[in-house]
């Protein structure tokens, strides 16, 4: 028996949060979610995830920041980093290469989208 891959959403949207976790844990996945970059912090010590998905548009810090400095700290530099959020597809895509992230998933495309993504991810790694 394996264990599931955990994935950790960083979202101010309580539904957003509720629909993510709703879908990812159907899929099998040990789900937490946050909505600060203090319990980020907190949920990075304590329950280290598999990959992290960051929504791009929140109080107080943007996506990219958040990627940016999970990229660039040695202890989170290896977590896939996915920008998850309604922005324009395209404009998900800049982002994402400009921050570094390994993924983006565009939330107005349907949230169905975002397993097929982390397949992906983790048959890669």
């Amino acid at each position: 028996m394996h264990n599931p891959r955990r994935v950790l959403l960083i979202d101010d949207s309580e539904v957003s949060r509720l629909v993510c976790e709703t879908l990812l844990v159907a899929e099998g996945y040990d789900m937490r979610t946050v909505e600060t970059l203090a319990e980020l912090q907190q949920t990075l010590r304590e329950w280290p995830p598999d990959v992290i998905l960051t929504d791009m548009q929140m109080p107080g810090l943007t996506g990219v920041q958040v990627c940016q400095q999970l990229k660039s700290n040695p202890d989170t530099l290896r977590i896939p980093v996915v920008l998850y959020s309604s922005l324009p597809e395209e404009e998900l895509a800049v982002a994402a290469l400009r921050c570094g992230a390994d993924a983006f998933v565009c939330k107005a495309r349907r949230h169905e989208d975002l397993p097929v993504r982390l397949r992906e991810i983790f048959s890669g790694s």
